[in-house]
């Protein structure tokens, strides 16, 4: 009998230790998404241009297309309030996808991303405590650089260093795994300067402090 108590005694302590977290988890779903975040991200993204990228005397016109993968990281802080979430994030990559074509009068012309920064809002809905549905809109900025190279030859005959500003708007789901841990997955669109053109899918991976 003392061996029986003794084995319902250690299973019964084994059920609490294993209770206690998630039942933590439960009860702070009413605010789970509330607080500092900090993450990374990584995806899929096509770029595209259709516009005179060096003038003078010999205009370039590039008519393209990049395709590829894109990661980055971003901080932010997001606010619950019953159901409804808000918040504003800060994101930066440091690659992008570089697009190059043919050109008109011969070679070829390549604009190549340096990097791009975001600033943004979001605002969303909890559903099932654990999951938010969410819409984005914001402001990006891309650096970049511009060049035209002979046919046969990869040393560059013009070239100019540029800088593209623009709305960047788009939606997504995040799920919190732990009271401070969540996944997401995003969908983005950037329209900046001229005809330049960004589309992203992302899925990023969260800790909120």
């Amino acid at each position: 009998m003392t061996r029986i108590n003794h084995t319902l005694s250690v299973l019964a302590a084994a059920l609490v230790t294993t209770a206690l977290p998630s039942a933590a988890f439960a009860q702070g779903t009413d605010d789970i998404f509330t607080g500092v975040s900090v993450g990374v991200q990584g995806g899929y993204e096509r770029q595209s241009i259709d516009e005179t990228i060096l003038s003078g005397a010999d205009p370039v016109t590039l008519d393209a297309n990049g395709k590829g993968i894109t990661y980055g990281g971003y901080v932010g802080y997001d606010l619950q309030t019953n159901d409804l979430v808000v918040g504003i994030e800060a994101g930066f990559t440091p690659n992008g996808r570089t697009i190059t074509g043919d050109i008109a009068n011969g070679g070829t012309a390549e604009l190549n991303p340096k990097w791009s920064a975001n600033a943004s809002v979001r605002a969303g809905i909890v559903i099932a405590d654990r999951a938010l549905l969410y819409g984005r809109v914001g402001y990006n900025r891309m650096r970049y650089s511009v060049n035209r190279f002979p046919n046969g030859s990869d040393t560059a005959t013009a070239s100019a260093n540029e800088n593209a500003d623009g709305l960047m708007f788009g939606g997504g789901a995040e799920f919190a795994i732990h009271e401070n841990a969540a996944l997401r997955v995003e969908y983005r669109r950037s329209k900046l300067d001229g005809s330049l053109r960004s589309n992203q899918i992302l899925a990023g991976a969260t800790l909120r402090f």
